[in-house]
Order: C-alpha cells, then sequence, then structure tokens
C-alpha cells in the first residue's frame, strides 16, 4: 500500500471545491473585491489567491469552473507589487512563465497595474478568453481562493449586498446578512 493519502470533500469547508488535495473557493456569490481585500478574504480562510504551479492547476480552474460562472474577471495571487515585471505568487508558489497565459501585448503596467487577473470571454467567437491581464489592484472583481486541504479554518462571512469604496479607497461592508460556520479537518 502506498503512503499517498488522499483527500475528500470532507477536507474542504463548506463552498469550497477540491481538487488535486487541494480545496477551492470561487466568489461569484460573493461582493466583488479590490485585489488587496480578495487576498485578505482568502488569508482569513486560512489560504491564498489562487497560484497555478501547472498547466492541468490552471486549466482545471477555468474550464471546470470559471466558464459556468456569470462573472468574467477573476483575481489570481500573480502581481509584482513589489518590483515591477518580478511576478511573484501571494502564496510563495515558484512563478513558472510556462504556466502563465497573458494576453498579448500583456503585461503592460498600462495604468499602474501590478495584480493579475484571468479573463473569461463568454463573446463568440471568444477572444481573449482564459487569458492573464495586469491590472490596477484596486479594481473590483470576483476572486479565487486556494488552501490546503484539512486545515482549520474561521468563518466565511457570506454577503447579501455587495461592498462599497468610501472616498478614502477603505471597504466597507453595506449589510451583512449570515455568517456561515466553515470548520475544515484537523
Amino acid at each position: 500500500m502506498s503512503g499517498v493519502l488522499m483527500s475528500s470533500q470532507a477536507d474542504c469547508p463548506s463552498g469550497w471545491v477540491l481538487n488535486d488535495n487541494k480545496c477551492w473557493f470561487f466568489s461569484d456569490l460573493q461582493p466583488a473585491l479590490s485585489w488587496t481585500a480578495a487576498e485578505s478574504m482568502c488569508q482569513q480562510n486560512n489560504g491564498h489567491l489562487a497560484s497555478f504551479a501547472t498547466v492541468e492547476e490552471r486549466d482545471w480552474v477555468v474550464d471546470k469552473n470559471l466558464k459556468r460562472k456569470d462573472l468574467t474577471r477573476w483575481w489570481i495571487g500573480l502581481n509584482d507589487i513589489q518590483v515591477e515585471e518580478t511576478f511573484v505568487w501571494s502564496d510563495g508558489t515558484p512563478y513558472d512563465p510556462a504556466v502563465s497565459n497573458w494576453k498579448p501585448l500583456e503585461p503592460n503596467n498600462a495604468y499602474l497595474e501590478n495584480c493579475v487577473e484571468i479573463w473569461i470571454d463568454n463573446d463568440f467567437p471568444p477572444v481573449n478568453d482564459k487569458q492573464w491581464n495586469d491590472r490596477n489592484c484596486d479594481g473590483l472583481n470576483g476572486y479565487i481562493c486556494k488552501r490546503d486541504t484539512g486545515t482549520q479554518s474561521c468563518s466565511m462571512t457570506i454577503f447579501r449586498h455587495y461592498a462599497w469604496l468610501d472616498w478614502r479607497n477603505s471597504f466597507r461592508l453595506l449589510q451583512q446578512t449570515s455568517v456561515r460556520d466553515v470548520i475544515g479537518v484537523v
């Protein structure tokens, strides 16, 4: 018998999806957030914005999940916040350019763009479908969280109404409707 431990869906919190021993959260029922607020939300649940170590992992996220959602722009953990044109994943996964899927002429840092999003093009024929774009980190997008299976988690807040940015660009919650306890397997 092999010493490999396989995870089951029970190893992921409610609302998260299991794939290849990682838990994934897709925020399509949550308010759109800035990159920093999205990363913070992922960290509150013992994860980070999604990173991709392989092309297969990237394609599973896009083809099996994002294509079935209504949102068209999704934050991932890739960024060059610290050093321009030096991209790193927020969770420390080594960046492999062979896994990237940049739109033509991207990244371009056109408007102080230091964070990376995936575009889902639902038009026919799709032009920039599933490709990456660098964007200003203050833009509001859906987001994808990734975390290890079996890690303890705090609560994931479920929102009915959207959040907004006030004049100081501070994240404000308009209405919190319910909190669902999300406890992983220790």
